[in-house]
């Protein structure tokens, strides 16, 4: 996906501050605020981007194909049927992106120090949930500022679902599961135990805040990634079996435990178990889906170019970004898409990987293919961050890694 680059600037300190700062950009700024997230996140990198300009090599031609698809979706949608500002709102959605492949890989950065900032974040996020759901008013300020005013008066004011630095609980539930699985290969990897601090604390508080957020698909997300990766340790990390069995145990009855004991304040959460699939909230989605995919095949013509934003109904809360990629940005963004999800999970089963970032990475693939059905994925700007970072750190990884195999062959080769 990336061009080869120019050696990265050796100055670890200026990639540790823009890595570290951007991220606390993507995890904090209010995501209510699109617009204004994705502006502040381009003018960040931008300035970080001049500095990177000199040792710049070549272009990503990932993020540029992208864009080149999306612009083609939004100028149809321009064309056919208006609605100019929300088509082309969705090109300003891929600047970051574009930004982040032509100036974070030219920067170096000690990957332990992202991660510190996630734990962080997920402390803090589980917090914050937790002093929602008992509706402490001391933060009713902090919470007017990241959720919706609907989510507030609603979800946690009727529902008592916690929304966290959220815009709403469904998204509190979908950035925990990203934690969550970003934590798992270092928790379940023994080589790290007690080198990142809190890291089993952070992945307990992720936990909490898919509970109290009650959202019911990061809830099936997270026990299916926690049931994932214990079966993928055990059968591909021999060493990890005793710890992968233990941890499982322990999370298990931890997931399991508090659920019990908060059976009665969790009547959103608990309607999975009794309605399942008679769920209001399902049979809507489902009715969603149908008007869409009806909507779409009435212009069989926009299958590849897709048709923007204006076309289509519920175009601004699909509740099925398939649908979302495939009518708003076209066939082959699809493609592209569904590729990129698989592709990180077959290659791991494929071949033992030889990081924890690649692993997290294709955890992060694993949750996100469920989390894309019935809310958002990729399309969500905080969880495409993340992907996006963590694909660039397992490429250092495995580079790192190489090279220093390389080095250790040529020692012995000279020593012999």
């Amino acid at each position: 996906m990336v061009s080869k680059l120019s050696k990265p600037l050796s100055t670890i300190s200026f990639g540790n501050f823009v890595w570290g700062a951007f991220l606390i950009i993507a995890l904090f700024f209010p995501y209510k605020k699109i617009e204004l997230y994705f502006l502040t996140s381009s003018v960040f990198l931008l300035f970080s981007f001049m500095v990177v300009l000199p040792h710049l090599n070549k272009i990503s031609l990932f993020p540029v194909v992208i864009l080149f698809l999306v612009s083609i979706s939004a100028a149809v949608g321009v064309f056919f049927e208006g609605g100019t500002v929300r088509n082309l709102s969705e090109i300003v959605r891929f600047i970051p992106l574009l930004l982040m492949f032509l100036t974070l890989p030219s920067l170096n950065v000690k990957t332990r120090n992202l991660v510190k900032i996630l734990v962080f974040f997920s402390v803090a996020n589980a917090g914050l949930t937790i002093l929602q759901v008992l509706h402490v008013p001391y933060v009713d300020f902090i919470t007017s500022i990241y959720a919706s005013e609907n989510h507030q008066k609603v979800s946690l004011g009727v529902s008592s679902r916690g929304l966290g630095f959220s815009q709403g609980p469904g998204q509190n539930g979908a950035i925990a599961a990203a934690c969550l699985s970003i934590f798992l290969p270092y928790i379940l990897n023994r080589d790290y135990v007690g080198k990142i601090p809190l890291l089993k604390t952070a992945t307990t508080a992720s936990l909490l805040s898919i509970i109290l957020a009650q959202s019911q698909t990061a809830f099936l997300v997270s026990l299916g990634i926690i049931i994932y990766s214990l079966i993928y340790y055990f059968i591909k990390y021999p060493e990890s079996r005793k710890k992968a069995a233990a941890l499982g145990s322990l999370g298990m009855s931890f997931f399991f435990g508090f659920l019990w004991y908060m059976w009665d304040y969790l009547s959103y959460l608990v309607s999975l178990f009794t309605l399942g699939l008679e769920r209001n909230s399902f049979q809507t989605r489902i009715e969603k889906s149908e008007t869409i995919l009806n909507s779409l095949f009435n212009e069989p013509y926009f299958f590849i170019t897709g048709v923007g934003k204006d076309y289509f109904q519920y175009s601004s809360a699909m509740d099925n970004e398939y649908l979302f990629v495939w009518g708003v940005w076209g066939g082959f963004v699809l493609l592209i898409y569904i590729f990129i999800i698989f592709y990180f999970n077959l290659k791991i089963w494929n071949r033992r990987p030889k990081s924890n970032e690649h692993c997290s990475l294709a955890f992060l693939f694993c949750s996100g293919a469920v989390l894309a059905y019935p809310t958002s994925f990729l399309s969500d700007g905080r969880l495409m961050f993340l992907v996006t970072i963590f694909y660039f750190l397992s490429v250092k990884a495995t580079k790192e890694i190489n090279e220093k195999k390389n080095m250790d062959y040529q020692s012995i080769r000279f020593n012999s």
